[in-house]
């Protein structure tokens, strides 16, 4: 969540201006759409000290300003799982700041981007695999024309092996990459795709037997 903004001396001013005249906490938030601990916290501060200006930090600033925090989040929103290197050079080259690797990191997770690890889609399991087979030996003499009646699926994969790799991610909407995932196709393709299926499930079934 990004942090939020210090009231300047002005909007402190029209405060105490409000509280002057008579007003109550309760009138004065709701005119000026200000929280009412915040208006109470300033006008206690100016009963108790006389002043309720703002004073100079100790300390250094912050590296980045607004304006670079939302180029960063525009930076990262743009490719959400590549590596924050990247990332950093292309806010340095569109912001024209020139930032450590921990300040990016720092500001991210502020913003509510974390590293993420996409996690693995599971093998076939066994009665999967017995499904499988029995189905293909039912259709193994089905013609192209009664799988063409079968609504199938644009989105339907197929995997037969486990991704060694874990992709890391950047952000909070995760999507899987798999190498080794094939889109099966529908209509013309359909049959081919689940014959070389069935086929290899009963490898794997034979040998598991």
């Amino acid at each position: 969540m990004p942090r939020s903004s210090e009231f300047s001396d002005f909007e402190k001013g029209i405060i105490i201006g409000y509280h002057k005249c008579g007003r109550s906490l309760r009138d004065i938030s709701s005119d000026l759409k200000y929280p009412k601990s915040t208006v109470a916290y300033v006008i206690k501060k100016w009963k108790v000290s006389g002043d309720c200006r703002n004073v100079p930090r100790v300390g250094r600033p912050t590296k980045l300003g607004d304006r670079d925090r939302r180029v960063l989040t525009r930076e990262i929103r743009k490719n959400r799982t590549q590596p924050m290197a990247l990332t950093r050079e292309e806010f340095q080259q569109a912001s024209g700041s020139i930032v450590s690797m921990n300040i990016i990191l720092k500001e991210a997770h502020l913003h509510g981007f974390h590293g993420r690890a996409a996690a693995h889609k599971p093998l076939i399991t066994k009665s999967n695999r017995a499904a499988r087979l029995s189905g293909a030996k039912a259709h193994r003499n089905w013609t192209v024309d009664q799988w063409k009646r079968i609504l199938w699926s644009e989105e339907s994969s197929l995997t037969l092996y486990r991704n060694p790799d874990v992709n890391e991610y950047s952000i909070l909407e995760i999507q899987m990459e798999n190498k080794f995932e094939n889109q099966v196709s529908c209509h013309d393709k359909a049959e081919k795709a689940f014959l070389e299926s069935a086929e290899y499930s009963e490898e794997i079934y034979e040998e598991n037997l």
